[in-house]
């Protein structure tokens, strides 16, 4: 199907506009002459604005267009694997997750861990973009070949890298209608080029490394672990920053939803009679309706980590200039996309749990903890993060986050620790390094 714009250059190239005589006989006719030269100048006027911006600027707002979209994460990350598996759908055997579906399943598209690694890697594109937009090509340069270098055991082609970027442009295709013109193509073909080639590079470097012993690859790369501290600002900060006091305001939201529905004490009665499953479940749901509940919640997890324990900044590249306390950590693209990882992960853990798939949800926390086998996390760590977990669900929830419902907590996040070190130590036992797929991206 032809675009409006082509269409309306079509309807002009051939001399469809009528005399002005018979439009003013015709209200159609006049009618569809305004729409016809309302959209040749807009078509011109876009033209004109596309040739004085570089095609970074273009990549930016294009992708801009498409964070507009309700969940663009998920939306964007399914149609990207669509197209994808469409096109070889010998990937589905890439991911331990999709091995037993075929690529027309729409099951697959729903499984918790899909949406996990697909959002993971939709928030990485817009990392990338932030990071083109802000010209930091160091940085971006560093993350590309990290990046590459966790592909490296998967023996990714330029062949594979081909098909991830058309892939890539359908995606964009699909998402910008018109607004995906020829020229912000050109300027996404650009940009796609410079991610895959630092991307093999990095898989090349790390391939030559693999002599290396494992604490001398930890000294050379930066290590992926959790970042964050008291996400809430005071009252006076808050109303400095607008946005922080609409995230507040927000959570002040959900709790008063929580107070109008019964006082405590009733809530606690109804509370004996569910699972401590149910109670995480139904908990996490209250958590999910907050607006961008994966950016909120991330940065209260990450914040609340570095504010035990500042030492963890020195394990991301991005952070190491940064104290706890520095507000540009936060807003910083690199840290969006692992703190959006992270959260996701927690949905995807929450979902099997709902559906009680213990054997999926073990085998998925095992694969997690080798993936930090080579960071020698110990129960202390753990120990860090779970506080800092329930410290967020605290905050989030407030009242409704009951003595039951943090002894639930408790008693899953004991479960998620006690797998993620078994996998560790099964993966040392074992020599490995990282674990079969890439979750965090």
């Amino acid at each position: 199907m032809a675009t409006i714009d082509n269409q309306a250059a079509f309807l002009i190239t051939n001399s469809y506009l009528l005399t002005e005589i018979a439009a003013n006989k015709d209200p159609k006719i006049a009618e569809q002459n305004r729409i016809i030269a309302e959209q040749k100048k807009a078509f011109e006027e876009r033209e004109a604005a596309e040739s004085s911006k570089s095609p970074n600027e273009l990549v930016a707002e294009s992708w801009a267009t498409v964070t507009k979209i309700p969940d663009y994460q998920k939306v964007a990350g399914e149609i990207l694997f669509r197209r994808i598996f469409e096109l070889n759908a010998d990937a589905l055997g890439l991911f331990s997750f999709a091995k037993t579906y075929k690529a027309d399943d729409d099951a697959l598209y729903k499984d918790p861990i899909f949406t996990a690694h697909s959002t993971a890697v939709v928030g990485t594109v817009t990392a990338a973009v932030g990071l083109f937009e802000s010209g930091d090509m160091n940085t971006l340069i560093s993350v590309l070949k990290d990046l590459g270098g966790k592909h490296a055991e998967f023996n990714f082609t330029k062949v594979h890298y081909d098909l991830v970027g058309g892939s890539l442009l359908y995606t964009l295709e699909k998402a910008l209608g018109d607004a995906f013109t020829p020229k912000v193509k050109q300027s996404w073909v650009g940009v796609y080029d410079v991610i895959s080639q630092q991307m093999m590079v990095g898989a090349a470097e790390a391939k030559a490394d693999s002599h290396l012993t494992e604490e001398e690859k930890a000294e050379k790369k930066a290590a992926e672990a959790i970042v964050s501290g008291s996400y809430l600002l005071t009252e006076a900060t808050a109303n400095e920053d607008k946005a922080t006091a609409e995230q507040n305001r927000l959570i002040a939201e959900q709790k008063k939803k929580y107070e109008q529905a019964g006082t405590a004490e009733e809530g606690e009665s109804s509370e004996t009679e569910k699972s401590a499953n149910e109670l995480v479940v139904e908990s996490w749901a209250i958590v999910s309706q907050i607006p961008d509940y994966e950016k909120v919640a991330g940065k209260i997890l990450f914040r609340r980590v570095f504010e035990l324990n500042g030492e963890a900044l020195g394990l991301f590249p991005f952070a190491e200039t940064y104290k706890p306390e520095d507000d540009a950590l936060y807003d910083h693209p690199m840290f969006t996309a692992h703190s959006t990882a992270v959260v996701g992960t927690v949905t995807a853990a929450v979902g099997i749990l709902e559906k009680g798939d213990m054997d999926t949800l073990v085998s998925v926390l095992k694969d997690l903890g080798a993936k930090h086998a080579q960071f020698d996390f110990t129960k202390e760590h753990y120990d860090l993060v779970g506080e800092s977990l329930l410290f967020t669900l605290e905050t989030a929830l407030d009242k409704a986050f009951t003595p039951n419902v943090k002894e639930a907590w408790v008693g899953v996040y004991g479960v998620i620790a006690e797998q993620m070190m078994k996998g560790a130590a099964e993966a040392k036992a074992q020599g490995v390094e990282e674990s079969e797929e890439v979750i965090w991206v």
